[in-house]
């Protein structure tokens, strides 16, 4: 039988429910989502197994919304207004690097966590994957922008490839220690990818 959540509507409830959200965050930062259980987050919280459940339904629950969370915050920095056409393409390719690349630095070891499991599971595969869709959508509605400018034409599948190879990248720079120079990586990751993008008389008369 399914567990009956409760939604919380009062502040005390919402700040219970957000108390438990912010202990899970931690221990599955600290210690990895399969070896924390729910009945550690409750001690953790200072609650009962019961109250926990009247929130959440299970582990999973709260490993969706916080994943949820976090996705929503990272992606509501990429607005239509922040990547104004006014600007130059290679200007707001930058600015989407950026975007991403700092919406990394929140959560750091969380973010990591997300992407081991959804290479682990394939269930944890397709919450990710909701969100890399989206993600993969403001691309394309970027290069729909400056498609005068483009070298290539299938903005699909080009923006799936934009999305994997940026997040591959800033994955590598973010979440491990790595010998290399990471501004100079981001630096020439947004020149590769406008070598690849635009056209070459444009690319020349900038």
């Amino acid at each position: 039988m399914e567990r009956e959540v409760r939604k919380p509507v009062q502040k005390r409830s919402q700040e219970k429910k957000e108390k438990i959200k912010n202990v899970a965050i931690k221990l599955f930062s600290e210690k990895g989502y399969h070896n924390v259980s729910t009945n550690e987050i409750a001690k953790s919280a200072s609650i009962s197994i019961g109250t926990l459940y009247n929130y959440f339904s299970d582990k999973k629950a709260i490993y969706d919304e916080l994943v949820g969370d976090l996705y929503t915050k990272i992606l509501s920095q990429i607005t239509p207004e922040v990547l104004s056409p006014s600007d130059s393409p290679i200007v707001l390719l930058e600015r989407y690097v950026n975007l991403i690349m700092e919406g990394h630095t929140y959560m750091t070891n969380f973010q990591r966590e997300i992407t081991s499991l959804s290479y682990q599971n394939a269930e944890f595969r397709k919450l990710d994957d909701n969100y890399r869709a989206i993600a993969t959508e403001k691309i394309l509605l970027l290069l729909q922008k400056y498609e005068n400018y483009l070298r290539i034409t299938n903005l699909d599948t080009v923006s799936f490839i934009l999305q994997t190879c940026i997040e591959a990248v800033i994955h590598e720079v973010q979440f491990y220690e790595i010998p290399y120079d990471k501004a100079a990586i981001i630096k020439e990751l947004i020149q590769m990818l406008s070598r690849y993008l635009f056209r070459d008389e444009y690319i020349n008369a900038l």
